[in-house]
């Protein structure tokens, strides 16, 4: 029996609409193998960055703070008088913020007896590695079959040691910045795991991230992936079914015209972001015809413009605050009224002809440089004529009292180690520490210059002011000698100019 022309269209209708779901189910699956290959590597990506990010910020912290409590006279004089409680005390409010729950501890400077934080034990063959090998050095360590995290710092014969024992107990805070409804375990060890994902191994996903490249020490993660299964089979399988519905409909309204717009959008929208991640919060999302990029673009703005104004104010407030500890310090010395903005005023100065980016920086520095002065008596700082021996002594310390007030603000971290060696010289013969050469941060040479012009060109109660070109002459008979030789040269290429 011949079959009707209508069943023979039907027939290639039902043909075809097969091959079509067939085709659109064939193209979903290699969809779901590629793309879940790339979500896989992305995810293992973000979490290896976030991993070698975290303990690259806690070993710059970390010698950081050792260097700072190897300074710190408080800590010092608390060992020295075997003040273990005070110790502990001390140390209690500095560590809660490194990330770790454990934390280890020791001051020896082989005359006191050795503390240990809340009697925290070392072990002895990683202390010797860091005691007995090398000083100011830092990194991880195997103790058998621990890994170990040490840093220390020495000051003649007074040692500070952290250690930090790296097991999964003591990463906790390190788990909270991971996925953490997927993260089922974490550990330590010397071999490098990855457990491909097949079709065997679709629920869980092993990888190894390597913590210090120089040792074999590897911090496994276990991942359970139940929800990718959700994320890409039943998410493709109703996105099949929706394109199956509308498939006649997205033709219609031209889908090609649609994504071309869309992708255009979207690359104008990741250029406008780009600009704004790079820190130019004065930059604006545009208007497109998109309802929900301008949305989402009108979030953005309002976030960048709060935190532009916040800025302006932090900026503003900090300026305030360089200001009061001028002027608390001008009403203590009178001698340093306006001494201190010449100085800072030299020093940007110095700093822009010699091309440095952090001229304002600089320019902070040396508003704050004689701040330490606060802690000096008022008598003695407005002491007529030259001080006694003794006298200059306790007048020295004003460049350690400054650093130690200026400790206590996050602000001030960099330019508190220019305020503490800004009386330094490169023959050695400056305080406090009587460093050398490369040893004085160049910032605080820069200080140094500009300080002792400004001194020199300024009225004392011993002697008159010098004319700018005996001061620099004074300069360029120390240049190489106690004074950075280009520092001195830009000063002069300064005074050249405004003259």
């Amino acid at each position: 029996m011949k079959k009707s022309f209508l069943y023979q269209k039907y027939k290639k209708i039902v043909f075809g609409l097969g091959l079509f779901i067939v085709g659109l189910v064939l193209f979903f699956s290699i969809s779901i193998t590629i793309s879940s290959r790339q979500y896989l590597d992305r995810f293992i990506q973000h979490n290896t960055q976030i991993t070698e990010s975290y303990f690259t910020l806690f070993e710059r912290d970390s010698a950081i703070r050792v260097s700072r409590w190897s300074h710190c006279p408080n800590t010092r004089v608390a060992f020295m008088k075997g003040d273990q409680a005070g110790l502990d005390e001390l140390f209690a409010k500095r560590v809660e913020t490194i990330g770790f729950s454990d934390i280890r501890i020791s001051l020896q400077d082989g005359i006191h007896q050795d503390y240990l934080y809340q009697g925290g034990a070392i072990p002895e063959g990683l202390y010797h590695a860091n005691h007995e090998q090398t000083l100011h050095q830092h990194g991880f360590h195997w103790v058998g079959e621990e890994l170990w995290y040490a840093t220390s710092d020495q000051i003649e014969d007074y040692l500070v040691l952290m250690a930090v024992p790296i097991h999964d107990e003591n990463l906790q805070e390190l788990s909270l910045y991971l996925e953490g409804n997927l993260l089922n375990r974490m550990e330590i060890s010397r071999e490098d795991r990855y457990l491909n994902r097949d079709f065997f191994h679709w629920k869980r996903l092993i990888f190894s991230v390597n913590i210090d490249r120089n040792i074999d020490a590897y911090l496994t993660y276990h991942f359970d992936m139940d929800s990718l299964v959700e994320y890409f089979y039943l998410g493709y399988g109703i996105t099949t079914l929706v394109i199956l519905f509308f498939f006649v409909w997205m033709i219609r309204y031209n889908i090609k015209y649609i994504i071309v717009q869309a992708y255009k959008q979207i690359t104008q929208f990741e250029q406008e972001m780009k600009l704004i991640s790079d820190g130019d919060y004065s930059k604006r999302i545009k208007v497109s015809r998109y309802y929900e990029f301008d949305r989402l673009g009108t979030a953005v703005n309002q976030l960048t413009a709060m935190i532009e104004e916040r800025n302006h104010e932090l900026s503003d407030h900090v300026q305030e605050l360089y200001a009061l500890l001028v002027q608390v310090l001008e009403q203590k010395d009178p001698y340093t009224r306006g001494h201190s903005e010449r100085v800072a005023e030299y020093a940007r100065e110095i700093a822009l002809v010699l091309g440095l980016e952090n001229a304002e920086e600089i320019h902070s520095a040396g508003l704050l440089h004689d701040v330490g002065k606060i802690a000096i008596a008022e008598d003695l700082l407005n002491k007529p004529g030259r001080f006694t021996e003794d006298e200059y002594e306790r007048v020295k310390d004003h460049a350690r009292k400054g650093y130690d007030l200026l400790m206590e603000s996050k602000e001030f971290m960099r330019i508190r180690y220019w305020v503490l060696y800004h009386h330094e010289r490169i023959d050695g013969s400056g305080y406090p520490a009587g460093l050398k050469g490369m040893e004085i941060p160049y910032e605080a040479r820069v200080i140094a210059v500009a300080d002792v012009f400004d001194a020199m060109t300024s009225d004392r109660s011993y002697r008159s002011a010098m004319t700018q070109k005996e001061a620099l002459k004074f300069l360029n008979a120390q240049k190489g000698i106690r004074f950075q030789a280009e520092i001195v040269e830009a000063l002069e290429t300064y005074l050249k100019a405004s003259s």
